[in-house]
């Protein structure tokens, strides 16, 4: 089976807060945020290219301050699949594309890995299930302060892994379309 290309993103667990905030700023700040290319398919090629440009240069800082591994591969080749299993048997945890892991799991053998897999196309459900409890909670007569810091922790850890998955999916058609960039 055919696969198109795929990127991976590699961060230590120390630089992960620094890479979330470095692409994700505070609301009230008023700095460029990532966002997923696809979010552009009704604007024109400039303005696509502009924010790919924009990405590059954001993507290149953060490489000089935090330690970012960002790989590309056309298909995913040995290379791809040496690093997948490295990854699933030295890190807490790794994130996969969800077609990609439907149809290559056989492959991978992920049951037996000592490692959470957590799915792309589970983060925004789950960030949508945390900001409905944190809203609700607060609306309730008496709210539960603790359970909203709770709440709020793990909203900001997977707000960091939609992140991640955007530098990955930005820097997928980044490299895909090859923007001139002038700076």
């Amino acid at each position: 089976m055919d696969q198109a290309a795929v990127a991976s993103v590699d961060i230590p667990r120390r630089d992960f807060k620094g890479v979330y905030r470095h692409f994700y700023p505070p609301e009230g700040v008023d700095a460029w945020r990532i966002r997923h290319f696809r979010e552009l398919k009704n604007k024109k090629k400039e303005v696509k290219d502009k924010y790919l440009c924009e990405f590059r240069q954001k993507l290149e800082e953060a490489k000089k301050k935090f330690d970012i591994d960002i790989k590309y591969y056309p298909q995913p080749s040995a290379k791809f699949w040496n690093r997948v299993y490295y990854a699933l048997k030295n890190y807490d945890e790794v994130i996969l594309d969800k077609n990609l892991y439907h149809n290559y799991k056989h492959k991978l053998g992920i049951e037996s890995a000592q490692v959470d897999v957590i799915l792309d196309g589970d983060i925004t459900e789950k960030i949508k299930e945390l900001t409905n409890k944190i809203e609700n909670e607060k609306k309730k007569r008496y709210p539960n302060y603790k359970l909203i810091e709770d709440y709020e922790r793990d909203l900001w850890l997977w707000r960091g892994r939609w992140v991640l998955v955007m530098i990955a999916d930005n820097y997928l058609a980044y490299k895909r379309r090859s923007p001139k960039c002038t700076n």
